[in-house]
């Protein structure tokens, strides 16, 4: 059977356990438990230009609007983000990391980052855009993957 996949399709699995290990990592040196975590990143992942809000986060956590807010009131006084009334309808609250939470993070991530783009830059240009490529292409791939297991009914 292992004959059936190319070795890069294992080495993605790696790729996978490895990130979820680091994300452990992550949120206990930032002081969360996963979920408080798993939302943290979830608010950074979102286009700088979208307001992220209560709802929008616990639809991309799976969870419901009392659980989102009990996650953003602990990230709150964690500092790690805040809470944002718009000026249009001051019902609507958005939420954002804190400059705080951008820190600690690349605090922890930088030996990592600065690795990975050290090893991206040695490559020729081509590679370098196909290695790019193959990460974008995983991205999507991951993402409709996990969303059609979101979709499953749970079996019993």
């Amino acid at each position: 059977m292992s004959d059936a996949y190319h070795p890069a399709t294992f080495a993605l699995q790696a790729v996978i356990a490895q990130s979820n290990v680091l994300e452990r990592e992550l949120a206990r040196l930032l002081g969360l438990n996963a979920t408080d975590y798993r939302a943290l990143s979830a608010i950074q992942q979102f286009p700088r230009d979208e307001a992220v809000t209560m709802s929008r986060l616990g639809s991309a956590l799976g969870t419901t609007a009392a659980t989102t807010s009990a996650i953003v009131d602990r990230l709150e006084r964690a500092g790690y983000v805040r809470r944002n009334r718009t000026e249009a309808d001051r019902r609507l609250v958005t939420i954002e990391t804190t400059p705080l939470a951008w820190q600690k993070i690349i605090e922890i991530m930088r030996p990592l980052m600065g690795a990975t783009d050290a090893w991206i830059k040695a490559l020729g240009p081509d590679d370098a855009r196909v290695v790019a490529e193959f990460l974008q292409v995983t991205t999507t791939l991951l993402t409709d993957h996990a969303a059609s297991l979101a979709a499953r009914e749970a079996v019993q």
